[in-house]
């Protein structure tokens, strides 16, 4: 079983991703947009990892609600700059994330972009504007960000990317690749209509569901949602005759023993 969830199902995104923060002309990066949960952010740091693995100097900041009502909060902890004055803020800080920049460059990533504050916001407007640095930008659905981040793919700098949820297909792929084996179709069905493709939703179906299980026990959720393949697989080790509310013999041939297939 695989020790942590792949990417699976943005191979394309990712690479339309490379190609903008390798390009020497047009837009400077992207904003991935999409409702939560959607897989902005795992998006987002895998394409600043393969820069990064490319050569270039990658800078990570998150903002937030609380962060907001700070100057820079959003990079505050990356870049340990203070002061009253918004204009040696901005020089500053600009000066400590271009640092260290080679051949390659730097890029910065933002993980919702939405909830920047107004110097953070310039910032990365100004890094654009001056080509000093190719961002990568997540931005939640139907929330309003700052302006100067609103102008960057308005006027073109960066190229906005909707993401949508997984389809049933990449659904099922992502949850084999994590289970290292095979999901039943009519299981693969049942768990795309509850997830709808949500990834964050679904990892934490699957990850609770792995975590709740003990040796001999089926939860509801398998009984559920789980073909045959799949609970084998989950429930590789089990028992059968352990003591539990759902033991594997209540479930008529669903499960067997390890070693036997199902």
């Amino acid at each position: 079983m695989a020790a942590t969830w792949p990417l699976t199902g943005r191979a394309e995104e990712l690479s339309l991703i490379g190609e903008l923060l390798h390009s020497r002309n047009g837009p400077l990066g992207v904003v991935l947009a999409g409702a939560a949960g959607v897989g902005k952010t795992r998006l987002a740091r895998e394409a600043l990892a393969v820069a990064q693995q490319c050569g270039a100097r990658t800078r990570w900041a998150a903002a937030t609600a609380s962060a907001r009502a700070w100057p820079l909060g959003a990079f505050a902890a990356m870049l340990g700059v203070v002061g009253p004055d918004p204009a040696r803020l901005l020089r500053q800080a600009s000066a400590a994330l271009l640092a260290g920049a080679g051949r390659a460059g730097v890029i910065v990533g933002v993980d919702d972009a939405h909830l920047l504050d107004e110097l953070s916001a310039t910032l990365v407007h100004q890094l654009v504007l001056r080509r000093a640095a190719r961002v990568v930008l997540t931005l939640r659905t139907g929330e309003t960000p700052p302006d100067a981040v609103t102008a960057l793919w308005k006027d073109g700098h960066l190229t906005r990317l909707e993401l949508q949820p997984l389809s049933q297909e990449e659904t099922a792929a992502l949850v084999e690749a994590r289970l290292d084996g095979p999901l039943d179709s009519a299981a693969a069905r049942r768990l795309w209509s509850v997830t709808q493709g949500n990834a964050l939703y679904l990892r934490q179906l699957v990850d609770g569901e792995l975590e709740a299980c003990k040796p001999g026990w089926l939860t509801p959720f398998m009984v559920r949602f789980a073909g045959p393949g799949w609970a084998c697989c989950m429930l590789g080790g089990c028992v059968v005759g352990s003591p539990a509310p759902w033991p594997i013999t209540a479930v008529g041939g669903l499960v067997t023993p390890c070693g036997v297939p199902c």
